[in-house]
């Protein structure tokens, strides 16, 4: 199912897993938000003992996120800019988790 693109003159992909990708991340950070929440108030007198599992949730979003990012990339699918977007979105707290686990152990 691919649709014409007027501005290449080629065929492009429907724009689908970009916008999975963007979509992702945002329910993604929604989620956390409501995990920590749930979390924290579980441990009234520990504000970390909601932080890792926030984190992981964070973290399985953005790498189910990232995922759909490279297929959209793959599929070289319309509106690539939302796949930047959703690498950028989804590819950051991937990053830094990677580059404090490196530093940590």
């Amino acid at each position: 199912m691919s649709e014409v693109d007027g501005s290449s003159g080629g065929r492009r992909m429907a724009a689908r897993w970009n916008l999975i990708s963007v979509v992702a991340a945002c329910v993604g950070m929604f989620a956390t938000y409501v995990v920590f929440g749930v979390a924290t108030s579980r441990h009234p007198g520990s504000w970390f003992g909601g932080v890792d599992p926030a984190m992981n949730t964070l973290l399985g979003f953005s790498a189910l996120g990232f995922l759909a990012a490279v297929i959209a990339a793959i599929r070289a699918e319309r509106l690539w800019a939302l796949t930047a977007v959703g690498f950028l979105l989804n590819g950051t707290p991937l990053a830094f988790y990677a580059w404090d686990a490196i530093q940590h152990g």
